[in-house]
């Protein structure tokens, strides 16, 4: 949940519940979020029903929930985590709601925010709130412009922290199915997990997004990197393609002919953190250069996944990767290794226990060669779950969406994956 403010005050309601403020600054619209809402108030339900349907919310999931704060904690414990926002209303008074903000925010896991709406306005409990880490509580009675106003104020500041958690692809050489990956695990986050998530695609003249996803995304990404300055929220729901309902993809579709050389190191980090402020979660597929946007954009991730083959050039590219991560980025998590296409026949391969010796770093899954299965995949523009032989690669990879995501993943027999990834098991 968000920290709370030294400075922090209570709302201001006048007796009719209109807001205080002087309702002239600009009202920024939300941005693509998921928002659980639990009402044990039928009038309050309708104000925030009401809510929902304003032009700002446009983009947000508003899913309104049976019950109150119990069944919020019941319902958080079983999905192993929480949307982006919860708005919850409560008649608990005193200790009692405390208690109750104190048990949601464990079962919430991952940090959200909260908004509670109660029944007392009293600003010792608004400052109790805010020690817990609430983002913001209102008191009862409570109008549909003052709840859009307070849910918006929570994404408005610019120099807040991005709302989303970008995760960086790239492979240890070309090549080695890193791609692949990462839009399988895109397809995961959007359809499993259901939480939206935009496709970045670095690779701006030889990336596969638009032909993995059946999309032409013209020259949106391009565009963007040479002119990054002019990229904000409005501009970025333009450039962004749709992929199914909570899928987008940010690419470009360019010739040989133009060149980026040009483009700032900066430009590249200025793009995704306006897509990181605008979805929840963000595929970034690298290409398998090396250049100096390549090694910031991978330091300012919030997870890195490095696929690699059992090949002597993967082992040692990987290893140069690793090295480097756990150099600059020293209190940051590790890189999830993935080794892929294990078991081509009649090549040589390093073997497992060797590549892991020399590496000085245990992968976490082992992929199967199974050429048949990605490129029915390929040639037709689906996922692995869509096709008829990918489901247990897919489920590999659908493990790793929720441990990307921060989700608790379902059970799963996944022997493939390494003991230290919740519920895997180690393997030789």
């Amino acid at each position: 949940m968000a920290p709370p403010s030294d400075n922090a005050t209570p709302p201001r309601t006048d007796q009719n519940g209109a807001d205080g403020g002087t309702g002239n600054a600009p009202m920024l619209s939300v941005p693509r979020i998921a928002i659980d809402v639990f009402c044990e108030n039928q009038e309050t339900r309708r104000i925030l029903e009401q809510a929902s349907k304003d032009r700002h919310l446009a983009k947000a999931r508003v899913n309104f929930q049976p019950g109150g704060p119990a069944q919020a904690v019941t319902l958080y414990q079983q999905q192993g985590g929480a949307p982006e926002l919860i708005v919850l209303e409560t008649s608990l008074r005193g200790e009692e709601m405390l208690q109750a903000a104190r048990e949601l925010g464990q079962a919430c896991g991952d940090p959200g925010r909260l908004v509670i709406i109660g029944h007392i306005n009293d600003i010792n409990i608004y400052r109790d709130m805010m020690r817990l880490g609430v983002s913001e509580y209102l008191s009862t009675p409570i109008t549909p412009r003052q709840v859009v106003e307070t849910i918006a104020e929570l994404y408005a500041d610019p120099d807040a922290a991005p709302l989303g958690r970008s995760s960086c692809f790239i492979g240890a050489r070309g090549g080695v199915g890193s791609s692949t990956i990462a839009h399988n695990v895109a397809w995961f986050i959007a359809n499993d997990i259901k939480m939206d998530v935009s496709v970045v695609d670095l690779d701006l003249p030889f990336g596969s997004t638009g032909l993995n996803f059946n999309l032409n995304p013209g020259r949106g990404l391009a565009d963007a990197l040479t002119a990054p300055e002019r990229l904000d929220d409005v501009l970025l729901e333009r450039l962004l393609m749709e992929s199914g309902e909570r899928m987008s993809i940010f690419a470009s579709d360019i010739g040989l002919e133009e060149s980026f050389d040009h483009v700032p190191p900066q430009a590249y980090e200025t793009v995704l953190e306006v897509v990181r402020r605008a979805v929840p979660q963000t595929v970034v597929d690298i290409p398998c250069v090396w250049t100096e946007w390549t090694r910031r954009v991978l330091l300012g991730a919030d997870n890195i996944v490095i696929t690699a083959a059992l090949d002597l050039v993967s082992l040692r590219n990987a290893r140069n990767i690793t090295t480097l991560l756990k150099q600059e980025r020293p209190d940051e998590k590790e890189p999830y290794l993935l080794l892929n296409q294990v078991g081509i026949s009649k090549r040589k391969e390093i073997s497992q226990q060797n590549f892991i010796e020399a590496l000085e770093f245990r992968p976490h899954a082992n992929i199967p060669f199974a050429p048949q299965v990605f490129g029915e995949a390929a040639n037709n523009g689906l996922m692995l779950a869509e096709t008829r032989g990918g489901g247990e690669i897919g489920q590999i990879l659908k493990r790793l969406a929720y441990v990307l995501t921060g989700r608790r993943a379902p059970p799963a027999g996944l022997g493939t994956l390494w003991r230290w990834l919740p519920g895997g098991k180690k393997t030789r």
